[in-house]
């Protein structure tokens, strides 16, 4: 009997033995690599749950928010897989650089992920599109290239997307999802029209990009007068000020406003699990700053 038990045992994946022992291994071996404030860490406690940054429930690591945190490096491969029981990562505002590693995919309980302002780089990974209980992604203001993926469709509970400040290219896929009402892929190369289940977004999702049609003022044609010359001309302005302080002309007063363009990208708000009116950072309309709104009047 007892020699039926240890088979069975042993038959058993590693993630039914995941608890918190395993967790605080993981969040050691992210130290390790990406150092910053995790160094201040008192790894002498046997339990993580009071480390900066760190949210226990149920003898299971939950919530890791590390923002602005002076981390550095590529996240290692084979850590943050063990932490399956994680509902909200925040990286966002380090130096964080390379692709993100496969082993992210393990987070199927995910639902809040914040990596906007590092330079992580390479294309949306297929793994991300998988993790079906994202409600808030942020990816801003990366150098994330290639093509977006249609599969963001496959995200049904995505509430929050926000792609820009990268270098994504091409085509803007058709991305119906119903509950999402925070979008942006502005300063991007992305062109062609907006497709008809993005129309209904503002103005301001699309800034910076060559794309056409509504809900922007350009017609997608190639004899549409000075449409396109003008979206050109804004694009390039768009990316000549990214990260940057930039001037830009006000078509209602003639007069040019000095812009903080890093100030706006710090600006986004990261949620947790509450409602968007309640999100953290508060002030923000759709995802976009008043200053950002400012650009287009």
């Amino acid at each position: 009997m007892l020699l039926l038990l240890l088979l069975f045992l042993g038959l058993l994946s590693p993630a039914a033995f995941s608890d918190l022992s395993t967790d605080r291994a993981a969040l050691l071996a992210l130290r390790a690599a990406v150092g910053g404030r995790t160094l201040f860490w008192n790894t002498n406690l046997t339990t993580p749950c009071n480390w900066q940054g760190v949210q226990c429930e149920n003898n299971r690591v939950t919530v890791l928010r590390l923002p602005a945190s002076s981390l550095f490096g590529t996240l290692p491969a084979d850590a943050l897989s063990n932490l399956t029981a994680l509902r909200t990562l925040s990286l966002r505002l380090n130096h964080l650089s390379g692709p993100l590693p496969g082993d992210l995919s393990q987070l199927s309980q995910l639902r809040n992920l914040y990596l906007q302002g590092n330079q992580f780089t390479g294309s949306v990974p297929d793994f991300l599109l998988s993790l079906h209980s994202l409600v808030r992604l942020n990816l801003a203001s990366n150098n994330f290239s290639g093509e977006i993926p249609s599969g963001f469709n496959n995200l049904t509970r995505l509430r929050t997307l926000f792609l820009e400040n990268n270098q994504f290219s091409g085509s803007l896929p058709d991305i119906e999802l119903p509950n999402l009402d925070q979008f942006n892929v502005s300063f991007n190369n992305l062109n062609g029209s907006v497709p008809k289940g993005l129309a209904g977004k503002p103005k301001n999702a699309f800034l910076g990009t060559l794309l056409c049609g509504k809900p922007l003022d350009s017609v997608c044609a190639d004899n549409a007068g000075e449409s396109r010359p003008r979206l050109l001309r804004e694009a390039q302005m768009g990316a000549g000020i990214r990260g940057k302080v930039g001037k830009r002309s006000c078509p209602r007063s003639g007069k040019s406003q000095v812009v903080d363009v890093a100030a706006i990208k710090n600006q986004e708000n990261e949620a947790g699990e509450k409602p968007a009116a309640e999100a953290e950072n508060a002030g923000m309309n759709n995802g976009f700053s008043v200053l950002q709104q400012q650009l287009l009047r």
